[in-house]
């Protein structure tokens, strides 16, 4: 019914009051000019008056109305404010219903904009995963070479490869760019203005982005440039990322949009925090004429979730307390319409390459309503796009405005050659089908839900507290046919108790947490393995030599309530994932800091560090939030708040020599290979031969396992991403520092990367005794006479008359990830659907974290899984 009529030729109210306004912007229904309407389906008209901001876009991805020239018709309909005319005294009477429910909409909308942040931190990746990550081959076909999605700024005779590379040369030069200046890009995209910066200014450029596939293509891009790197981070976040006043520019190319009205002061705050006092923030934005609290629905809901685009008013007001006036600003609206226009071009071009499962039709007509609809809002004068500069400490009267655009020549040079442009196409390609990999690896599959035969033969490579766990519970399950295979000769793994005079000292795991700890204190009493008392726990402060004084009453009140508060995160981060974490949300992937920012236990983060980077748990700053959150469940706080941590008297090593005496332990009996079957069993090749076994479960290092693994390419990529971190413990006998007692001390200032080697912490077991068992980070070039150097600088600043070393003992410790891999790689999906794959599981510290507490509470769970692998 593409005349819109109903009926026998009846016109409803609804279709007469949308053929009068289109008329009124010289649009008819029916007609033959680029911006006339074609209407498929009558209900277009009561859907588009009952809520014009979102079914005007939605109508026309259903396929209900068509148009030539749907730039032109956008550009029309903007330019007579055609919203605004529904809601007069004759049209109102018309169609009261249908326009009182498009008032509520309107009103609902804006409600949940004014009481509610719209673009919290969480919120904000909405964005990045519905539009940014929909795939890059789609932008690389639409942007061209420069894959800027962002305006360029055109003159006569540009292409839009010229215009993009113009814009990039233009914002340059405004913000005074010279060899060596670091610049921060927020909001980099796909690292385009970052490798302009740093192949034509010899700038030093970090861009920062929270879209997973920009990041992916933008390091890939740029793998070849020196000078430019790329990380996840919010905007929020960049204190806890970067020093104060560390870059010389800030700069940000259509990043504020995606910011909101109650955010926009805290960017500007963000952006003068980085900046060097007399540095310049150079700022592309698109704004709206007036101050709005949100953006149209339609593009809120299918194009930028929750976007918002300021008013210059918005941006003056939120820049003021930061940077004052603005030192420079030019308008540059007249090259976004062809910007855009270009883009589709370039969409519509690529399209028969792009349509198929992942875009179908319904996505081609939405992407044609964005760019062609975006577009007619630029033509129609609706919309704006300023480039800012702004500078720290407030405008430079001497600088002189930019605006001479870069010359032919220039240009010309800048331009991608056909090779150039083949090689960006095989980057993307290769970039995408790893995503592809990454997430056909990921997706979920059922478990194995049947009992294994008890008379099943299996093998547990691995005598550490993993593997010796996992085996002892299979035993309790009623598996008599278990083999442990240990390489080294003695079981235990990081539980190593030494004796040093007589008297036993854990050089490995020493500390236990009451709860967290329950089973490993079961476990050793099962083999008349008892537990002792921890030695009491002191903070030492080098810069005074003492001990740090005790916390203040406020200083306590806010540590119990971070305490509180980091309780409940951690509840509510099991809640989403289950319990143990095994497949952590991506919100901890971030450091532990930055969660602690998020959700307000600041106060009790320092608590945190202690324990984790103090016992080998990796830094603060970069290590996932994951790992402590699993190690410092709620139990564990409980636990070490009591003030009853527990040692055992006799060390570590015992309890495991004690679960060992009841299994099949074969020592120095490494694997030199593991190879699964097709039938779902495998064979173990050691030095006495090859034998089958049903089920075998990986209790060590899954970077070590492999050496041995028959590991197809996609395993041994994911195994490959696994880090460590330098642990070692150094026994060195100390006068002078907690002569009499016994201790642990700690020096907060030590755990960081910058003080690697120094001690962060010490163990003096014995009061009687001067052997203190010292722990920190040493990375290889440092020698053991480097670190008894550090050691001994250190301790003689608390009192030491004397170190001397006894024994020293390193370890490739704590097992982890990055964040990266785990939003990116999808490293913990993937790990979990690898239980089981051929027969195999895996047990070890990277998937549980590397404490014994931890490591047996998750070895029962893979017993569990073997038994149910039948």
């Amino acid at each position: 019914m593409s005349n819109g009529h109903v009926g026998k030729g009846a016109i409803s109210p609804a279709q007469r009051t949308v053929t009068e306004l289109l008329a009124a912007a010289g649009v008819r229904i029916g007609g033959n000019a680029p911006q006339d309407v074609t209407v498929h389906d009558p209900s277009f008209y009561a859907r588009v008056l009952r809520d014009p901001d979102m079914q005007l876009g939605v109508t026309y991805m259903d396929g209900l109305w068509d148009c030539k020239s749907l730039d032109e018709l956008t550009a029309r309909l903007t330019a007579i404010k055609a919203k605004e005319r529904l809601f007069t005294a004759d049209v109102i009477t018309r169609t009261p219903l249908l326009l009182a429910e498009a008032a509520a909409r309107h009103l609902y909308r804006d409600a949940l904009a004014i009481f509610f942040n719209r673009q919290t931190i969480t919120r904000s990746t909405n964005v990045a995963k519905e539009h940014y990550d929909v795939g890059n081959p789609l932008y690389a076909r639409m942007l061209g070479p420069t894959l800027a999605y962002t305006s360029g700024v055109y003159a006569d005779g540009y292409t839009l490869e010229d215009a993009q590379n113009a814009k990039h040369d233009l914002l340059c030069r405004k913000m005074g760019l010279k060899p060596g200046d670091r610049v921060l890009d927020i909001g980099c995209g796909f690292g385009g203005f970052a490798r302009y910066a740093a192949k034509h200014y010899g700038a030093e450029v970090v861009g920062i982005t929270i879209s997973n596939e920009q990041l992916k293509l933008a390091r890939a891009l740029s793998k070849d440039i020196g000078g430019v790197s790329f990380i996840y981070s919010d905007y929020r976040d960049l204190a806890k990322r970067f020093p104060k006043d560390h870059f010389d520019h800030v700069v940000s190319i259509e990043m504020i949009e995606a910011v909101g009205p109650k955010n926009f002061r805290g960017y500007f705050e963000c952006a003068q925090a980085c900046l060097k006092p007399g540095g310049s923030f150079a700022l592309q934005a698109i704004l709206e004429p007036k101050s709005k609290v949100r953006c149209n629905a339609w593009m809120g809901e299918y194009i930028f979730r929750d976007g918002l685009c300021p008013s210059r008013e918005q941006i003056d007001t939120a820049a003021a307390d930061w940077f004052g006036a603005a030192e420079d600003v030019q308008r540059i609206t007249d090259s976004y319409d062809k910007t855009l226009l270009a883009w589709h071009a370039n969409f519509e071009a690529a399209w028969p390459e792009l349509r198929g499962e992942r875009y179908n039709d319904r996505f081609k007509r939405m992407q044609d309503m964005y760019l062609l609809g975006i577009a007619g809002g630029f033509r129609s004068g609706h919309m704006n796009v300023d480039q800012f500069v702004f500078r720290k400490g407030g405008p430079d009267a001497s600088v002189k405005p930019v605006r001479e655009m870069p010359s032919r020549a220039k240009l010309d040079a800048l331009r991608a050659t056909p090779e150039q442009v083949a090689a960006i196409r095989a980057c993307v390609d290769e970039v995408e089908a790893h995503t592809q990999a990454v997430d056909a690896a990921a997706k979920p599959r059922p478990p194995r839900d049947e009992p294994l035969a008890k008379n099943a033969a299996i093998c547990v490579v691995g005598a550490g507290p993993s593997g010796l766990s996992v085996a002892h519970d299979l035993r309790s399950q009623g598996y008599a046919n278990v083999t442990v295979l240990e390489a080294d000769d003695r079981v235990g793994g990081k539980s190593f108790t030494v004796r040093f005079n007589g008297r036993e000292h854990d050089m490995g795991a020493t500390m236990g947490v009451p709860r967290m700890y329950d089973g490993i204190v079961a476990l050793g009493l099962e083999h008349g393995v008892h537990t002792t008392s921890f030695p009491q726990q002191v903070q030492y402060d080098l810069s005074t030599g003492k001990a740090r004084p005790p916390r203040t009453f406020s200083e306590t009140a806010a540590f119990y309530a971070g305490a509180l508060r980091y309780m409940v995160t951690n509840f509510k981060a099991r809640n989403q994932a289950g319990d143990g974490l095994e497949v952590p949300h991506e919100d901890l992937a971030e450091p532990l800091g930055i969660v602690a920012s998020r959700q307000g236990f600041e106060a009790f983060a320092p608590a945190l560090d202690t324990y984790l980077t103090g016992y080998g748990y990796g830094f603060p700053g970069d290590t996932p939030s994951v790992f402590g959150m699993r190690m410092l469940g709620p139990q564990t706080i409980v636990g070490a708040g009591s003030g009853e941590l527990l040692m055992w008297k006799h060390g570590t090593t015992p309890i495991w020599e004690g679960v060992a005496k009841d299994l099949d332990v074969k020592l120095s009996t490494p694997v030199r290979r593991l190879e699964s079957r097709d039938d779902g069993t495998a064979i173990v090749h050691t030095a006495a031969g090859k034998q089958h076994f049903d089920r075998v479960v990986v209790a060590c290092d899954l970077k070590q396992s492999l050496e041995f693994i028959d590991a197809p390419p996609e395993q041994q990529q994911l195994f490959g991403l696994v880090k460590h971190m330098p642990y070692s413990t150094f026994a060195c006998r100390v006068r002078g520092v907690a002569d009499g007692r016994a201790e642990v001390g700690y020096l907060r200032e030590n755990m960081r990367e910058d003080r690697a080697g120094h001690p962060m912490a010490w163990i003096k077991r014995y009061p009687d005794d001067d052997l203190c068992i010292f722990h920190l980070f040493a990375p290889e070039q440092l020698s053991d006479a480097d670190v008894v150097a550090k050691i001994r600088g250190d301790m003689e600043k608390l009192g030491a008359t004397s170190v001397e070393l006894v024994e020293a003992r390193r370890w490739k410790f704590f097992p982890h990830v990055d964040g990266d891999a785990m939003r990116m790689e999808k490293f913990f999906e993937r790990a979990r659907n690898l239980q089981g794959e051929g027969g195999i599981f895996y047990a070890n510290e990277v998937l549980s974290m590397s404490t014994m507490a931890n490591v047996h509470q998750f070895a029962k769970t893979i017993a569990d899984r073997v038994a149910q692998s039948g």
